[in-house]
């Protein structure tokens, strides 16, 4: 059975081998397949935000492979919209709140995606939901996230709350934005079918 898991470094909870498979995920995802210009050493991808005790998502199979990830960081600290992509924000000033995190690095095994996109696969969609979850529990408002014009549409066709901070730039072999992911009741209703408890008030 697939497990979809909070994991950090810092609590212990990342354990080696999710790591290593993790970061050989995110070669094969940022390095070979979009060609971005990232740290790859022995076939594994990481950098200097790696380093900031991030929290993990990652969805692993029955036999512990990693199969999805994505990396949570709070927008107070060092983190690649700011530090890497501020092009991204066309002039606009980073975010930094401690309502708001950044989502990046996410990635899925190519055998995992689906012939359309993301269109066989659940993996994703588990996978934010447990970022929703997450921030539902830790005060996040919202989350900004550097990502590619392909993974901004999969976010639209959910239903998801997204709004774009600018235009798209090609970097590597593919247009990659900016945009936000609003923790509120359409992100709910689009990922679980429910409204929270204020928003149930509210309709009564």
């Amino acid at each position: 059975m697939r497990q979809i898991m909070l994991a950090q470094h810092g609590d212990g909870s990342l354990d080696h081998q999710a790591a290593l498979g993790m970061y050989r995920l995110r070669h094969e995802v940022f390095h070979d397949r979009l060609g971005w210009d990232v740290n790859s050493d022995n076939g594994m991808e990481h950098d200097e935000f790696d380093e900031a005790n991030p929290v993990y998502v990652l969805a692993k199979s029955e036999e512990n492979e990693v199969q999805g990830c994505w990396r949570l960081l709070p927008t107070t600290g060092p983190n690649m919209l700011k530090d890497t992509f501020p092009q991204l924000l066309h002039g606009q000033p980073a975010p930094q709140q401690t309502a708001v995190w950044e989502l990046s690095r996410f990635a899925i095994s190519s055998d995992k995606l689906g012939s359309s996109g993301f269109g066989l696969s659940n993996i994703p969609i588990q996978m934010i939901q447990a970022a929703v979850r997450f921030a539902q529990k830790n005060g996040i408002e919202r989350y900004v996230s550097v990502t590619s014009v392909a993974v901004e549409r999969m976010f639209r066709k959910l239903g998801l709350s997204i709004t774009r901070l600018g235009a798209p730039i090609k970097i590597g072999k593919v247009l990659t934005v900016a945009c936000t992911l609003e923790i509120d009741e359409i992100t709910e209703f689009a990922l679980f079918g429910t409204l929270p408890e204020h928003a149930l008030r509210l309709a009564a």
